[in-house]
């Protein structure tokens, strides 16, 4: 009759040899996954490691890596105030990469990307204020980069990393010369006197750069003479956004380096690609705060759509 259950069974019985809320034969609840325990670190790391690798196969959405965050989120919001990075006797270098494809003209675009926006009203306050200074760098796959680099993985890695030199390069360049023209006073010495530091946006590759930014920055600081003396003055990264960042075909560490803080990822909450993945950054959780924002009544490509990349957002 219409509803029976199959001969032999009753209405609501579970499958033969098994009981309600079993869980899969072999497997007890709660077990984690086979071959892993409670609590143990990604495969291929360590706890407490001195050194963080973040490579792109690495990258996934789980929507943990978002509700974890979500205190240090809002503790990051309620930081960021005007003038929260001063250049009261301090040296700011403001890092702008740009994504794949894009640059200051960004051809076949209708509007260029929130990292050329926030550089185009950063750039004027250059002349009004001796203590800025900073460069924009254009994505991968732009007229001047190396060929195929907005697809082919060797290209696409050789590119963000040249990148991140030339922009250290520019660094080194601004930040010497502006310690020549602000001294410190007799009997003092460079790092007593004033401080440098970087403040960096990203989008889409460029977050690879912007992450090699950091660890050249850690690595070398910046080369000074006192006298007779060489000395190497350590810089910070400040702060930094990051908007939906992928790092597709890149096989280098893109680990933000122990010199940097207050780092936000914007991204899209429901996003499915699979050629294109967010970074996963929950390895750095203490460094990196990743922020989903919703979507609504936009086409299907979140990851132009996400944050306005391209409408002056």
């Amino acid at each position: 009759s219409f509803g029976a259950s199959p001969k032999g069974t009753s209405f609501g019985a579970s499958p033969k040899g098994t009981s309600f809320g079993a869980p899969p034969k072999g497997t007890s609840f709660g077990a984690p996954p086979k071959g892993t325990s409670f609590g143990a670190p990604p495969k291929g790391t360590n706890f407490g490691a001195r050194t963080i690798e973040i490579h792109n196969e690495h990258a996934d959405n789980r929507p943990w890596v978002l509700d974890t965050q979500q205190k240090q989120v809002e503790k990051i919001i309620a930081a960021a105030e005007r003038g929260a990075v001063s250049t009261d006797n301090q040296f700011v270098y403001f890092a702008a990469f740009d994504g794949t494809n894009n640059d200051a003209n960004n051809a076949g675009n209708f509007q260029t990307t929130n990292v050329r926006q926030l550089w185009c009203q950063y750039e004027p306050g250059l002349a009004q204020n001796p203590n800025l200074g900073g460069g924009y760098f254009a994505g991968p796959g732009t007229k001047g980069t190396l060929t195929a680099s907005s697809w082919k993985s060797a290209a696409v890695t050789g590119q963000v990393t040249k990148t991140a030199n030339a922009a250290y390069k520019d660094f080194a360049a601004q930040a010497s010369a502006w310690l020549n023209e602000n001294p410190p006073p007799k009997g003092t010495s460079f790092g007593a006197h004033g401080s440098l530091s970087a403040v960096l946006t990203s989008f889409s590759r460029g977050i690879a750069s912007a992450a090699i930014f950091t660890q050249l920055l850690d690595e070398k600081g910046l080369a000074v003479r006192e006298g007779r003396r060489k000395k190497e003055l350590k810089i910070t990264v400040s702060a930094g956004i990051n908007f939906d960042p992928v790092a597709t075909g890149v096989t280098c560490n893109i680990a933000f380096a122990r010199n940097t803080s207050h780092i936000v990822n914007l991204r899209a909450q429901d996003e499915y690609r699979q050629l294109f993945k967010a970074v996963d950054f929950s390895a750095q959780m203490a460094i990196v705060a990743t922020i989903p924002r919703m979507i609504w009544g936009r086409s299907p490509n979140l990851y132009f759509d996400c944050f306005d990349v391209f409408k002056l957002g």
